[in-house]
Formats: structure tokens, sequence, C-alpha cells
């Protein structure tokens, strides 16, 4: 029954809307047009009714098509609207979780792992990586949490844009909106901080599995050493890595954007110019793939 669900105008403009054209275009709406339906009840025959919902089930396409309109892959942003009573309680909601993990991660956390470079004992090279994992925790907490509480309840504001003045609608830009219908400043410094953050413990949990490698083959290892010294150099160096990938959007290459909940920002990973393609793809390999 799931496949009766498909509405023919809405997935013929997604189809539209992500570059299919032409002969596959036509057979698909040659597929969907003039599909009619009667019901016999005993004796008794309906009018014939023209659909303009679902695909033939037990067809090959079917489930394509199926999965084209579950699946929302353009690049559309979607407008959910929710009673005053459930926005709220999903705010006050989110804002407990949200400072449970602050309090758990951004204080409790750091401050045991600052603990453990007052002892002397406990001063070693590996427990600098788990200092600035936490480190890491605690620029989330700092820089972004607050940044998330004021977004979720922040009230929102609707941009029009040309397209939708010619349909006489009004699209939602986002408590993040700035100008225009584009992000703004403080969108583009959550996203970026997020960026930051994720790439540090991604590549600070990197540094720590080449740390192990040399404790066991010393010889062998990438590291000649393991002083505390030769792990402060690496850890710098995570993040002058990490603050290099993720800055790019500020100076044109990629971009930053809302992400579906239109509460938090990320990287455009939607947009499909050749500046934004391939940056994600160079995000893609540098800080995930070799990794």
């Amino acid at each position: 029954r799931a496949f009766d669900t498909v509405w023919h105008a809405k997935l013929l403009d997604k189809l539209s809307s992500i570059g299919i054209s032409g002969r596959l275009y036509q057979f698909v709406q040659a597929f969907l047009a003039d599909r009619r339906i009667s019901v016999r009840v005993g004796a008794s025959l309906s009018d014939e009714h023209t659909l303009d919902m679902g695909v033939p089930q037990g067809s090959v396409i079917a489930p394509t098509l199926f999965s084209v309109m579950l699946h929302d892959i353009e690049a559309k942003e979607r407008e959910m609207k929710l009673s005053p009573s459930s926005v709220q309680s999903l705010q006050i909601l989110f804002c407990l979780l949200i400072t449970r993990s602050w309090v758990a991660e951004g204080l409790i956390s750091p401050i045991l792992s600052l603990s453990s470079f007052w002892c002397k004992k406990l001063q070693t090279s590996a427990n600098m990586y788990v200092f600035n994992l936490a480190s890491a925790d605690l620029l989330m907490c700092l820089g972004n949490f607050p940044l998330l509480i004021i977004s979720c309840f922040a009230e929102e504001v609707r941009e029009e844009t040309d397209l939708a003045k010619k349909k006489g609608q009004s699209t939602m830009c986002g408590r993040w909106g700035g100008d225009g219908g584009a992000v703004g400043w403080s969108c583009k410094i959550y996203a970026f901080l997020g960026g930051v953050a994720g790439f540090v413990s991604i590549n600070t949990l990197t540094a720590m599995a080449c740390d192990r490698y040399n404790v066991i083959y010393r010889h062998k290892g990438l590291m000649k050493t393991g002083s505390r010294r030769h792990s402060f150099g690496l850890l710098v160096s995570v993040w002058i890595y990490s603050i290099f990938w993720s800055a790019p959007p500020f100076f044109g290459w990629g971009y930053f954007r809302l992400d579906g909940g239109r509460i938090s920002c990320c990287f455009d990973y939607l947009t499909r110019s050749t500046s934004n393609v391939s940056y994600i793809i160079a995000i893609f390999v540098f800080c995930f793939g070799i990794q």
C-alpha cells in the first residue's frame, strides 16, 4: 500500500529538479499517466476514476520511483509545522538533553583530564591525546551548545525567495538567517566550530593509533620518539590541520547551510556547484578517508 502514496505531480517535479529529462522523463510520465480504477460491488460497477497517486505494484520501476519519492534527494528545504505546545515541549526536552551533555562533557570531562596533569605520574604522552579529545569536547560544549539552545527558542525568520514570490508563497529562512535568505555569521561560526571539533577528534584518534603502533613496534613506527614534546607538536599539527579544512567556506570554497532540522548548521552537502562538490570530496578524502 505504500506505493499508493506516490503523488505523480510531485514525483515528476522532483525528477525534473534533479536533472531527469528527455526520453527518460517522458517514459516515466507515460508510465504514470492515464491510470484508471473502478470498483465493483456485487453487480454494481462504479465510474472510472483517473489516479493521480500511486505506481503499479509488481513492476520493476515501481520500487525505484517509490524510493525517489520517499527520500528527499533534491536540494530543497521542507517546512515543518508543529503545534505551539509540541514546539515548546520539544524545546524544553532538547535543552534538557543539551544541558546534560554540556555538564557531562563540557565540564566534568575536561576537569578530569586537566587533573591528570596535576599528577606527575599521569603526565605521559598517551594522556596528552586524551586531554586533546577532552579539549575538542570542551570547544563543542562552550562554542556550539549555547548557540544551539538560543536557536531552539529564537523567533523563526522568514524570507521570501524569488521563486516563492512567483508562486505567492513564502519560505523559511530559519533562525540562523541573514539578509536575502542567506545564512548569517552565527550559522557560519557554529558550523566552523563543529567542523573543527569533529576533525580534531577524528585526527586525535588517528594520532593515538599511530602512537600505540609506535609503542608496540618502536623501530618501525611512524614516530621514532614517544616524548611528550613530540606528542605536543603532533597535537598542535592536528589543530592546524582541522582548522585548515574547516575554514575554506569562509573564503568561497564550499558553503555552510542549515541542516534538515533547521536549528543547527553544517557543511553544505547538497548544493551541486563545482566549488561545493570539490570541497565535500576533499574533506571526505583528507578528513575521513585517509584516517
